[in-house]
């Protein structure tokens, strides 16, 4: 197939998801180009870029109105928008059209129930091609979600994907319960096979704690902060490194500074993946204590946790979204209450300080993830979703 991405802006350090699935693709030998709405921001670069052969096309802010299908479904979806945001989503979905012309794509492509997905539903009520979404975590949990826009892009679209059965249950619950059979449920899958060499053994820091990811109130990197306090004050000796940049660097940085932590806590700014997979195989406990935000924004289903335990790094986390999915039960570490730092402290002391705890944890990690998480397995179930023949939500008697 030739299948086209539709992004917000690509590439972007924080989404290895999706250039992971698109290399993936690729190796399967289906032909992709992404259409990036935006210009890249200047950040560090993930060195898996290289290996993309997709050629990335910036789609046009402006249109020079071309051929447009004129439909009911098409002029409810313009009115549901944001008023303010209407003329350019629909420009750039007319580019898109085009520009699935021009490259004779077979299917369309967006990540997040946002504006690429708005505009993925623009070109295909359009007259372009058929087009699937997935959707991820802000883009369903936030507060003040428009409703009526997320149900008229899903029934524009061939099917709604999703990364985690929790996920399922919440959208169809919130925005889909006539249609369940609209959602779909794929793990994000990583390149498991040559990534991780989960057989090799790694000789790894004593006490070293790590934590990776964008330094957000979801992330709740404040807990970790305020664990590993409480673990000082009472004896126990510790590193942590924290990889991320964010909105919340400043309040992180001047809570290490109020609570005396500047000797042992290091933040490093962001990293691109190799580096991080080197701190992975290095670090002894990853730790990552989700929280909901005040916007309800959640993590649906965190690569990064993904990625430690393949590296046989026994993790702590919250027992919330997605996340259960990812660890199993205690399987290969330690689900905490949110918002809880002292137990997010037992726990981390648990797991440094008990060996055979540790090694059972650090023994399944890659187990599990190689189970639920490959992408060669789970990329023939996205293919499945491109290819399955479209249905109409007249058809399935379902959104008006």
């Amino acid at each position: 197939m030739k299948i086209a991405y539709v992004l917000k802006k690509f590439p972007r350090l924080s989404e290895t998801f999706i250039l992971n699935e698109i290399l993936g693709l690729e190796e399967l030998g289906h032909e992709v180009v992404v259409f990036t709405l935006k210009v890249a921001d200047d950040e560090p670069r993930h060195g898996d870029l290289e290996k993309l052969k997709a050629l990335i096309v910036l789609v046009p802010k402006e249109s020079d109105g071309g051929v447009v299908e004129d439909s009911q479904q098409l002029r409810a979806l313009i009115e549901a928008l944001p008023e303010q945001r209407r003329p350019k989503i629909v420009a750039q979905g007319q580019g898109v059209l085009q520009l699935c012309a021009d490259h004779s794509v077979d299917h369309l492509h967006a990540h997040f129930m946002t504006v690429a997905s708005h505009v993925a539903a623009v070109c295909r009520l359009s007259g372009g091609p058929s087009f699937s979404v997935t959707a991820h975590a802000k883009d369903i949990f936030r507060h003040g979600i428009d409703k009526g826009v997320f149900r008229r892009v899903a029934k524009a679209a061939k099917s709604v994907v999703t990364v985690s059965y929790f996920n399922r249950r919440y959208i169809i619950d919130r925005f889909l319960s006539e249609c369940p059979e609209k959602v779909r449920m794929v793990y994000n899958g990583l390149p498991l096979e040559d990534t991780f060499d989960v057989g090799r053994k790694i000789e790894r820091e004593e006490n070293h704690v790590l934590a990776v990811g964008r330094l957000v109130e979801k992330k709740g990197f404040d807990i970790l902060i305020r664990a590993c306090h409480l673990l000082r004050q009472n004896g126990k000796s510790l590193r942590l490194s924290i990889v991320g940049q964010g909105d919340e660097q400043g309040a992180l940085t001047q809570l290490v500074h109020d609570l005396e932590l500047d000797d042992i806590v290091t933040m490093t700014g962001p990293l691109p993946r190799e580096e991080v997979k080197a701190l992975m195989e290095s670090a002894k406990l990853f730790v990552l204590p989700c929280r909901e935000g005040k916007d309800g924004n959640r993590d649906a289903l965190p690569t990064v946790l993904i990625e430690a335990l393949s590296c046989g790094l026994p993790v702590v986390s919250t027992l919330m979204v997605g996340i259960p999915e990812i660890v199993g039960d205690d399987e290969c570490g330690i689900l905490v209450p949110v918002d809880d730092f002292e137990t997010t402290a037992v726990a981390m002391k648990s797991l440094l300080d008990d060996q055979v705890l540790w090694s059972t944890c650090s023994e399944r990690g890659p187990i599990r993830t190689r189970e639920l998480f490959d992408r060669r397995k789970t990329l023939p179930q996205i293919v499945q979703v491109f290819a399955d023949q479209e249905t109409t939500m007249e058809q399935r008697g379902g959104i008006e």
